[in-house]
């Protein structure tokens, strides 16, 4: 199903997210400082193990979870709901300034003093000022543009930002009704400090009206002549023509791109859609198009970006648009670890098993797999060490045993970043600590670590680090504390050094003072 779109929805959602954090803040029974309650609040125990990739969860009583569920089922129908109304509407309809300002508009008494009706308007009472400033905005546009604008960013404060973007906003569909394109483009040249919004609306007017007349007036006005006096306004309006162009029209946009030489508005086009990178290696494909126009499109980063990012496409064709193999592995793999489930908290949990995964993987990556198999297992235990290391030890089973070893150290210095510290142990734990050729790679994760753990986490690091059983890990976490200490808290740095008994480190300890 599809997203619900934002637009018109916005401030609901945001109204109805405040609705249900008010109403589980009421249904948790939680009374702050000074209140008392008739029994004591239920229980709560803290937990550091993650539902994504380090967010701390708090245990409810069954008595909590029903309230909220109860609270929340509502919300939700109503939700779904609007979501089967939006997936009705289609996005191909040209936006129209409301009726109540086009009313306001015909009726209102043109005023001797724009400035002077606006401000009282704005520090009137609340009702109707929206519609009223909008129709006086409208009429000293057309009277006055430049004297408009310079009124709107003497205050940019009250003005500029809020109510005069969302007045322009509201406004500029008319005045590309009656204007045309030209009565738009009056208006941004006076418009600094608004000139994306009105690109972006009317961009979107000429795309949804498929007013190809319109866009090439635009060009002629942006850039009359060959040095493009105004690159950036018309930039911004190709992108947006590009991006609201309806998909079904698709071959009208093509022939426009082609006569106008301006690749831009097929690469912009359909960019948010699934498959963006087939689309784009189709234009590639497709001979019809003149071969120079062709290779503007494979220069351009955007579309290089959608290319590599696209699965479905070949990968030698995704490694030749400029594509590295991590990041083709990251973000395909990533997507399907994540899509139809989240997999990480299913292993973290012991509802699935590395060995499932990485089958799960190697289905939905079918050419890596037989490629990079290697390269396809290596990001796969990167992910999965962080929640559950000693369960997921078993992909590198086949690995020789310092290869093991010195890989699995590797992941213990560039993974781990707010996890915590036991996970982080758990995987040394499965490294053997009597090789002597790893041993200064061991250390090098425990300082590493140590540093970062005692910024995150402070004091409880520290009763962490003292907590643990003797041996090397415990040396090498106290050694490695001390060093992330002593510029701020030398006497703490000191009392961990004196714990320290490795003859090894010892002597670091001496060397380094």
């Amino acid at each position: 199903m599809k997203p619900i779109p934002r637009t018109g929805f916005i401030a609901l959602t945001h109204a109805l997210a405040i609705a249900v954090g008010w109403a589980a803040y009421q249904a948790s029974g939680f009374q702050g400082p000074g209140f008392s309650t008739t029994e004591p609040p239920a229980a709560r125990t803290k937990s550091t193990d993650r539902t994504s990739k380090d967010t701390k969860t708090t245990d409810r009583t069954p008595k909590d979870t029903k309230a909220v569920e109860e609270i929340l089922a509502p919300i939700l129908a109503f939700l779904e709901n609007r979501r089967e109304v939006y997936d009705q509407r289609t996005d191909d309809t040209i936006r129209q300034t409301s009726q109540n300002i086009l009313d306001r508009i015909a009726s209102i008494d043109i005023p001797a003093d724009f400035a002077k009706e606006l401000e009282a308007v704005e520090a009137g009472p609340d009702e109707g000022k929206f519609v009223e400033m909008a129709a006086l905005v409208f009429h000293w546009m057309n009277h006055d543009s430049k004297a408009f604008f310079d009124w709107l960013r003497a205050d940019p404060k009250k003005r500029g930002v809020g109510l005069g973007v969302s007045l322009l906003f509201s406004l500029e569909p008319e005045i590309y009704r009656r204007s045309g394109v030209e009565g738009v483009l009056a208006q941004l040249v006076h418009a600094e400090g608004c000139k994306h919004q009105l690109s972006g609306d009317l961009g979107r007017s000429l795309a949804k009206s498929g007013d190809i007349a319109g866009i090439l007036k635009a060009r002629q006005l942006l850039i009359p002549d060959a040095h493009a006096s105004n690159p950036e306004d018309w930039r911004r309006l190709v992108i947006n023509i590009g991006q609201n162009w309806p998909a079904d029209k698709t071959t009208a946009l093509i022939r426009l791109a082609v006569e106008m030489d301006e690749p831009m508005l097929l690469t912009t086009h359909r960019r948010n859609i699934e498959g963006h990178g087939g689309y784009i290696a189709g234009l590639l494909a497709d001979e019809s198009l003149p071969e120079d126009f062709r290779k503007k499109i494979s220069e351009n980063p955007m579309a290089r970006n959608s290319i590599i990012g696209d699965s479905s496409l070949p990968l030698d064709m995704r490694l030749a648009n400029g594509g590295d193999l991590a990041r083709i592995i990251s973000g395909d793999v990533g997507r399907l670890l994540s899509e139809d489930r989240d997999w990480a908290f299913a292993f973290r949990n012991g509802q699935a098993t590395a060995e499932k995964i990485m089958t799960v993987v190697s289905a939905g990556t079918p050419e890596l797999a037989r490629s990079q198999p290697d390269d396809l297992r290596n990001f796969v235990f990167r992910e999965l060490s962080e929640e559950n290391p000693a369960a997921a030890m078993v992909l590198l089973k086949d690995m020789p045993d310092d290869k093991r070893s010195e890989f699995a150290l590797l992941v213990s210095r560039t993974h781990f970043d707010n996890v915590e510290p036991s996970k982080f142990l758990e995987l040394l734990e499965q490294i053997p600590s009597d090789t002597p050729e790893q041993w200064d790679d061991r250390l090098d994760a425990w300082n590493l670590r140590g540093y970062k753990n005692n910024e995150r986490l402070q004091e409880g690091y520290v009763e962490w680090v003292r907590a643990l059983p003797p041996g090397l890990d415990r040396e090498m976490a106290l050694y490695s504390l001390a060093r992330a200490v002593n510029a701020k808290n030398p006497g703490l740095a000191e009392d961990l050094r004196s714990q320290v008994s490795d003859p090894e480190l010892k002597k670091r300890i001496a060397s380094h003072r």
